[in-house]
């Protein structure tokens, strides 16, 4: 993978306290607004990663937020927000898979 998604690695690395390599990523279709992509790493585990435009990070921030409040109501069942970030190229939301 690229230096983007490698990055992507490093973040997921720190914020999982543990090596993560990122190995494949597949692009997943039904998103209008975000690259959507299914990745994996060298120990076969998955990230759901959605993408967009450097300059959209604080939209990213704004989903993580928010699916926070959702998981903490515990009134309905809604994906873990892992991290988040910018790069040069995209900034992503790493969500469970």
């Amino acid at each position: 993978m690229n230096g983007s998604w490698n990055e992507v690695g490093t973040n997921l690395s720190h914020t999982l306290g543990e090596t993560i390599q990122l190995t494949n990523k597949e692009s997943l279709s039904g998103g209008c607004i975000n690259q959507c992509w299914k990745v994996s790493d060298s120990k076969n585990r998955f990230w759901f990663i959605k993408t967009n435009s450097p300059a959209l990070h604080d939209m990213f921030v704004a989903e993580s937020e928010g699916l926070n409040e959702i998981i903490n109501s515990h009134s309905v069942r809604a994906p873990k927000s892992i991290c988040h970030g910018v790069t040069p190229e995209f900034s992503y939301l790493a969500l469970e898979y």
